[in-house]
């Protein structure tokens, strides 16, 4: 009886043991992310973010990754809107013609930091267009982001 109480003992925190470290290990007081899938066969993963610069500066940045790298990657179009009445207004727009930085080629990451001078107390957002390609494939997302006064 002894014997067997001690093998389903040994069974019990052996099984515990295993359980236990099969779990991540994090610092305490760390939450830690959740893993997500890639965004797409082209895309692993993006980002785009506005604030405030102070006198009226806004500053819009973005970051894209590739599943590997990409013949093009990068944004499309960045359209910076201002809150008016009835909603948002386009104020500005930024594309690849007039500012060729938004793309890189044969990369697998890029970013990009853009500013605007616009109404000191206005409040804007960003409209950011990610985009990457490989051998005539392609995908793209579009992010709104949050808010700032300028």
């Amino acid at each position: 009886m002894k014997k067997t109480a001690n093998r389903i003992l040994t069974a019990v925190l052996a099984l515990a043991f295993c359980i236990g470290s099969a779990t991540a290990a994090v610092p305490a007081g760390v939450t830690a992310a959740p893993i997500r899938p890639q965004a797409s066969l082209y895309l692993n993963m993006y980002t785009a973010d506005i604030w405030s610069a102070g006198s009226g500066i806004v500053r819009i940045y973005f970051d894209v990754s590739g599943t590997g790298i990409m013949d093009e990657i990068g944004s499309t179009k960045i359209l910076v809107q201002r809150q008016v009445v009835s909603g948002w207004s386009v104020v500005h727009t930024y594309t690849p013609a007039t500012n060729p930085e938004m793309i890189d080629t044969d990369t697998g990451f890029h970013s990009g930091l853009f500013s605007y001078a616009g109404v000191p107390g206005d409040t804007y957002r960003a409209v950011v267009t990610v985009y990457a390609g490989k051998d005539g494939g392609s995908d793209s997302r579009t992010i709104t982001t949050t808010t700032c006064v300028a």
